[in-house]
C-alpha cells in the first residue's frame, strides 16, 4: 500500500517596520485577510515592538507575529527558513537585501520581493543605497504606476503592479443611521458638509496646508456651519497642528478623534475624504472613500490620480490650490452630488480580492478560484 502524499505548504514571510495603524499595516492585514491561509503559513516579522496596534489583528487570523528588533531581520527570516520572503518598509527592504547580496542565507535563501508603497522615502542617499541592492531581489512589486517609475523600483529584476484594495464589501454596507450615530459623536449634525482627514501626524501629510486653507476659507465667510474637517489620526506633529489651529481661532472647524480602529468608519461618515499631503502611494484612505461611495478632494500626487478622476470621482488641485478646491466642493451641491454618485460607481476597482489573487499567483500559490481578478502589470522594469 502507498504512503500518502503529504503536502507541505509554503511558509510565507511578510516584513515590515512596525504594526500600527498605519497605510501599508493596514494593507497587508485587509490583504491576508481576503488571502487563502490554507495555501501558505503566512508569518509576519516586525521590528517595532511599541508599534503593534494591529497584532491581535493578525493573530485573529491565526497569523503567528514575530519580533525580529531593529538589524534582527535577517537572522530572524534565516531561522525560520522561509520559501518567500515579502518586505513592505525601506529599512527592513536594505537590511534583507544586504544579507542577501553577502550571500548570508546560503543554501537556504528565500525568495525576495519588495513592495514599495511610496514614491520617496525623504532620504535621498538612503533612497539611492537601496535601489542599488535592487538586482539582488527576485522581483520588485509597486501600489501604483507613479511608485513603478520611482527611483526606489529602479534596476529591479522584474516589476509588477498590484493595485491594493479594501474590503469592499463591509464598507459599502455602512448605513444612514450609522451615519448619523457618528455623527451626533462628533456633535456636528448641524454641518452642511463635513469632510474627513484619516492621516498620520507626519510632516508629509501636511496637515498644515489644511490649516491654513481652512483660515482661507474663513476668511471668505465660511463657518463652521458650512463644514468641519475631522482629523483622525496621530504622530509627531499633531501639537504643532493643534498649536496653529488653535492660534488662527479656527478650533470649531476642526475635530481630532485620534486612532480610531477602521477608520474607514469615519470617511464613510463624511461627505469626502481629505488629503493634503505632500507625497504618496497609493493611499488607503482613497480606495476606502471610494468603497464608501465618497468622493476624494487631494492634492495631485503619488497615485492619487490612477484612482481619482478630476471632476468625476474627486476634485486633485495644485498644493496652492487648497482652500478653492475644498471652497468649491462645499458651495456646490449639485457637484457633491455628481461626484459621489461617481464614486460609487468605481468600488468594484478597490476591491481586495483582486489584490489577493494577484499576490497569490506572485507567490505561486494561487489555487483555483470561481473568479480570478487579477491585475498584475509585467515588464516595466
Amino acid at each position: 500500500m502507498s504512503r500518502p502524499t503529504v503536502v507541505t505548504r509554503p511558509t510565507i514571510v511578510e516584513a515590515i517596520w512596525g504594526l500600527d495603524r498605519g497605510g501599508a499595516e493596514v494593507l497587508l492585514l485587509e490583504r491576508l485577510r481576503a488571502s487563502d491561509r490554507d495555501a501558505a503559513d503566512y508569518v509576519v516579522v516586525t521590528s517595532r515592538p511599541e508599534l503593534r496596534g494591529l497584532t491581535s489583528d493578525f493573530e485573529e487570523l491565526g497569523i503567528r507575529v514575530v519580533v525580529a528588533g531593529p538589524r534582527r531581520v535577517a537572522a530572524t527570516v534565516k531561522r525560520l527558513r522561509p520559501a518567500i520572503v515579502n518586505v513592505h518598509s525601506p529599512r527592513p527592504a536594505l537590511w534583507l537585501k544586504s544579507a542577501l547580496a553577502a550571500g548570508y542565507f546560503g543554501r537556504t535563501r528565500p525568495r525576495l520581493i519588495e513592495t514599495i508603497h511610496s514614491e520617496r522615502y525623504g532620504h535621498p542617499a538612503f533612497e539611492y543605497t537601496s535601489s542599488r541592492l535592487n538586482p539582488v531581489l527576485d522581483r520588485v512589486v509597486a501600489v501604483s504606476r507613479a511608485v513603478a517609475g520611482s527611483q526606489l523600483a529602479r534596476l529591479a529584476p522584474r516589476l509588477d503592479i498590484v493595485r491594493p484594495g479594501v474590503d469592499v464589501a463591509t464598507i459599502s454596507q455602512w448605513s444612514r443611521p450609522q451615519t448619523e450615530a457618528l455623527r451626533g459623536r462628533f456633535d456636528v449634525l448641524d454641518t452642511r458638509v463635513l469632510l474627513a482627514m484619516v492621516a498620520g501626524f507626519r510632516t508629509a501629510k501636511n496637515h498644515l496646508r489644511l490649516v491654513h486653507a481652512i483660515e482661507t476659507l474663513a476668511r471668505s465667510g465660511f463657518t463652521p456651519a458650512d463644514l468641519v474637517v475631522i482629523l483622525a489620526g496621530d504622530g509627531p506633529t499633531r501639537g504643532s497642528v493643534e498649536t496653529a489651529i488653535r492660534a488662527r481661532g479656527l478650533g470649531d472647524f476642526f475635530r481630532f478623534v485620534g486612532n480610531v480602529p477602521r477608520a474607514w468608519r469615519v470617511i464613510a461618515t463624511a461627505d469626502a475624504a481629505l488629503l493634503t499631503s505632500d507625497r504618496e502611494g497609493l493611499p488607503v484612505v482613497v480606495m476606502e472613500a471610494i468603497a464608501a461611495g465618497r468622493p476624494v478632494l487631494s492634492t495631485d500626487v503619488g497615485g492619487v490620480s490612477e484612482l481619482v478622476a478630476d471632476g468625476q470621482t474627486g476634485l486633485l488641485f495644485d498644493p496652492t490650490d487648497a482652500a478653492a478646491a475644498i471652497g468649491r466642493f462645499v458651495g456646490d451641491a449639485d457637484l457633491r452630488v455628481r461626484l459621489t454618485r461617481q464614486a460609487a460607481a468605481r468600488r468594484a476597482d478597490v476591491d481586495i480580492r483582486h489584490t489577493a489573487a494577484a499576490m497569490e499567483r506572485i507567490y505561486g500559490v494561487a489555487r483555483p478560484r470561481s473568479r480570478d481578478p487579477i491585475r498584475v502589470v509585467d515588464g516595466l522594469a
